[in-house]
C-alpha cells in the first residue's frame, strides 16, 4: 500500500512555499510504501476557514518519463526517488495561474495517490440531483444479507445526477465520482455510515438501480493536512550607476576611480527583503559574469540603503552586482 506523501514541493512546511502564479506548476513529493503510484489528483483550495474549492486536475493517469505512470518510489538501492507533475498544455507549461490562483493570496492543496489492492466497492449511480441539507441513504447486498449506507448532503454541487457514489466495504471510506470536472473525473471523499438496519424517517431513500459491489483492484490514500502555499508577483531588480555628482553614467561605462551603485528593487504585493550581498566581478564586453573572478564581496547584511560606493577601478571589465537577494 502507499501512505501519505511527504517531502512536499511547494510548501511552507518544507521552505519552498513561495511561488509566483506566472511561473509553470511544478509539484514534487515522496512517494512513500511498497507500491507503485498508479494514479493520483491534486486539489487546490482557499487557505481560508472556508477552504474554497479553486482547482483539482481530477485523476491523473499518465504522466511523462522519468515519471511516468506507474511510479515506484525507490530506485534499485532502495534510495527514495522523488516524483515530479508539471503538466503542459501543448509546448507550453501550465501556470498557477491557468489553475485560478492570483498573486498574493494564500492556498493549499492536497495529493491523492491510488495504488493496487484488493477493494470492493459499493458503487451507486445517481439518477436525481440531490439536495443540501437532506439525509439520503440506499443498499446494497452481500452474502445474502442488507446492508445500508447514509449520509448527509452538505454541498449539492457534487450529488448530481450522472455522478457516482462509492464506499469501499474494508476500507470504510466513501466518495463521490464527479464528471463535471473536465478534462478527468475528480474523487471527492464524503462521509458516510453503515448499518445492518435501516435508519432513521430523517433519511430518504435513493432510487434508481440498485447498488453493485464491484472490486475495484486499487485503493487510494489522501493527504491529511494540505500543503500550504503563499503567491507572490515576481520581483523586479535592476541596478543604476551614478558619478559622484549622482548623474547617471551613460551605458554604464566608468570612466572614474569611484562611482555609486544603486539597487533598485519593486514588488507587487510590498514584500520587504531581509538581505541584500554586492559583489564585484570581472565581466567581457557582452555583460557576462566570471564567477571565478570575485573581485570583492561584501556578504550578506540587512540594507539600510540600496547604494554603495565602489573605488578603484582600473580596467574597462570590473563592475559590481547585487545577488541573492531575499
Amino acid at each position: 500500500m502507499l501512505f501519505e506523501p511527504t517531502n512536499i514541493i511547494p510548501s511552507i512546511l518544507t521552505n519552498t512555499g513561495t511561488i509566483a502564479v506566472a511561473d509553470g506548476v511544478s509539484i514534487e513529493w515522496q512517494v512513500n510504501g511498497n507500491s507503485t503510484l498508479t494514479r493520483f489528483q491534486i486539489d487546490v483550495f482557499e487557505n481560508t476557514t472556508d477552504s474554497k474549492f479553486v482547482h483539482s486536475t481530477g485523476i491523473v493517469t499518465s504522466n511523462p518519463t522519468p515519471y511516468a505512470l506507474p511510479f515506484y518510489g525507490k530506485d534499485r538501492l532502495g534510495e527514495y526517488i522523488p516524483f515530479l507533475y508539471a503538466p503542459m498544455s501543448g509546448v507550453q507549461n501550465v501556470t498557477w495561474s491557468d489553475w485560478g490562483l492570483t498573486d498574493g493570496n494564500n492556498y493549499k492543496y492536497k495529493i491523492t495517490q491510488w495504488y493496487a489492492a484488493n477493494n470492493s466497492v459499493v458503487q451507486k449511480n445517481l439518477s436525481q440531483n440531490l439536495t443540501a441539507g437532506n439525509a439520503y441513504y440506499f443498499t446494497y447486498s452481500q452474502g445474502g444479507a442488507t446492508y445500508y449506507l447514509y449520509f448527509s448532503v452538505s454541498d449539492d454541487s457534487i450529488f448530481t445526477n450522472g455522478n457516482i457514489i462509492n464506499y469501499s466495504i474494508p476500507n470504510q471510506n466513501a466518495w463521490v465520482l464527479d464528471y463535471s470536472n473536465q478534462p478527468n473525473p475528480r474523487v471527492i471523499e464524503i462521509s458516510m455510515g453503515r448499518s445492518d438496519d435501516a435508519p432513521g424517517e430523517e433519511y430518504t431513500q435513493l432510487g434508481g438501480a440498485a447498488a453493485a459491489v464491484v472490486s475495484t483492484g486499487e485503493a487510494f490514500t489522501t493527504q491529511s493536512s494540505a500543503s500550504a502555499i503563499i503567491t507572490r508577483t515576481a520581483p523586479t531588480l535592476s541596478i543604476t550607476i551614478t558619478d559622484q555628482s549622482g548623474s547617471t553614467i551613460s551605458n554604464n561605462t566608468v570612466t572614474n576611480s569611484s562611482v555609486y551603485a544603486h539597487g533598485n528593487y519593486a514588488q507587487a504585493q510590498s514584500d520587504n527583503i531581509s538581505w541584500v550581498r554586492w559583489q564585484l566581478a570581472v565581466a567581457n564586453a557582452s555583460g557576462t559574469v566570471d564567477t571565478t573572478q570575485i573581485l570583492d564581496d561584501t556578504g550578506r547584511f540587512t540594507p539600510l540603503c540600496w547604494s554603495t560606493v565602489t573605488t578603484g577601478f582600473s580596467t574597462e571589465n570590473q563592475r559590481r552586482r547585487p545577488q541573492n537577494m531575499r
